[in-house]
């Protein structure tokens, strides 16, 4: 069994303590008026994260070096962030997620779609949505998750540069873009792999979600914050990214967790209580804290479905 404490040793065996600067300047526009909002992420390790008072990103400070990216990313990240114990179970944990993400993405995909997902994991998504378009690929750099989606006879690659030749009808990323080192320039050479009307789906967390910019609760910032995520994008600053690398875009508000979470979070101070109150609340109410939430952009999720300008 994987352990909390086991986690902790892990990253701090792996990533380097924090070097004393106040203030960084901002790592995507470089401005100066860099604003600290954390001196720990998740696990009590020391990197800090900003909010840049010029562009708005929220940003992780300092960065892993690209030899301790490589590393966590090989083994530590799918120990420590994942829907189960083996490949296995993550993928069949992860199921009803994609279920739902095909849901909501399922009228951009046609029978002969050539599909890409960067950051495929397992390959859960991929696999509920290929009955619906030609081809599907994926991304995946963890070995034992990559060779598992080959298993179910999905095409992986270990990196997006490995798709260079290859030109796509539509493009996910899940909960990836927020790892990347460099997000616009990661962004252009994505776009790189479209077709002329292609489409990029992006799915992000928001840095405005309402635990955070309103009822501001500090269990839920500890745990919200990770040094695996390099960016927290809000609404604003997913649209600025998406702009300087070449996108026109239309975002969604999605929220993925519900009152009786965010309850649980304020008693508690802990996750795991997706659905406890609902038998008290009712289900009207539950959808309605939601739709609420959508409608100002305090959701938890942010989906970005964008083209390439033309």
């Amino acid at each position: 069994m994987y352990r909390p404490t086991d986690k902790r040793n892990a990253l701090h065996s792996i990533l380097k303590k924090a070097p004393d600067m106040e203030r960084p300047h901002c790592a995507l526009c470089g401005s100066p008026d860099t604003a600290k909002l954390a001196d720990k992420v998740r696990f009590g390790i020391n990197k800090k994260i900003y909010r840049c008072k010029a562009c708005d990103i929220v940003f992780l400070y300092p960065q892993m070096t690209e030899e301790e990216e490589s590393e966590y990313y090989k083994d530590e990240y799918r120990k420590q962030f994942s829907y189960g114990s083996s490949v296995e179970e993550h993928f069949r944990n992860a199921l009803p997620e994609a279920a739902m993400r095909r849901e909501r993405m399922k009228h951009l995909l046609k029978k002969g779609s050539v599909v890409l997902e960067i950051g495929c994991a397992s390959g859960y998504f991929l696999s509920l949505i290929r009955d619906l378009v030609a081809e599907t690929h994926g991304v995946e750099p963890h070995i034992a998750y990559g060779d598992y989606a080959k298993g179910l006879g999905l095409t992986i690659f270990p990196d997006y540069v490995q798709c260079a030749s290859a030109h796509y009808d539509v493009i996910f990323m899940f909960m990836t873009l927020e790892h990347l080192r460099d997000p616009v320039k990661s962004l252009k050479e994505i776009g790189s792999l479209l077709k002329k009307n292609g489409v990029l789906v992006i799915e992000v967390p928001n840095a405005d979600d309402i635990m955070i910019s309103t009822f501001n609760i500090e269990a839920f910032k500890s745990y919200y914050w990770q040094a695996p995520h390099n960016w927290y994008f809000s609404p604003k600053t997913l649209s600025r990214a998406l702009d300087k690398a070449g996108f026109t875009t239309t975002l969604i508000p999605v929220q993925r967790y519900d009152l009786s979470n965010n309850i649980v979070w304020m008693q508690e101070g802990k996750p795991g209580g997706q659905g406890k109150y609902v038998h008290i609340l009712g289900e009207e109410l539950t959808k309605m804290y939601a739709s609420v939430l959508c409608q100002k952009f305090l959701c938890d999720t942010i989906v970005a479905i964008s083209s390439k300008k033309r």
